[in-house]
């Protein structure tokens, strides 16, 4: 992982069609994945530091997610293979490592995108200008 001083806000993505793809034999690469975002969500770098995270690729996890349950990597989901289901699964399962890893002045956005989707883009940039905006208020005291 690269990590840059003066950062105020972190773009973190998480390719969330992954969920399929094993990096072992016991181990997803969503896995892998949670594992890297707590070790960066507890070091001090993050410390302060707004956070936007991508839940990436959307697209191509809607179509497996109706062949292939999201419980082979996450096993006390229930949802079965719906789409919207398993997307709640997840921004509540990345909201919770949030909450349990970072204290209380980071600002934290959740996007789920993907890229050839205008629409998705459009509220990511809205997800940025809302950092940049609640970083130069915090700026001058307000």
């Amino acid at each position: 992982m690269h990590l840059f001083e003066n950062v105020q806000i972190v773009l973190y993505m998480i390719d969330i069609s992954d969920y399929l793809c094993k990096v072992d034999p016991h181990l997803y690469a969503l896995e892998v994945a949670d594992k890297k975002l707590k070790d960066y969500l507890m070091s001090p770098f993050s410390n302060g530091k707004d956070i936007i995270l991508l839940l990436n690729k959307s697209d191509i996890f809607e179509r497996s997610i109706e062949e292939v349950d999201l419980s082979v990597c996450f096993p006390d989901y229930d949802g079965g293979p719906n789409i919207d289901n398993a997307v709640n699964y997840l921004v509540d399962h990345y909201t919770a490592i949030m909450d349990d890893c970072l204290y209380d002045q980071n600002e934290v956005y959740i996007n789920v995108t993907s890229v050839s989707d205008t629409d998705m883009v459009v509220q990511l940039w809205k997800s940025v200008t809302n950092c940049l905006v609640n970083q130069s208020l915090k700026s001058i005291g307000i």
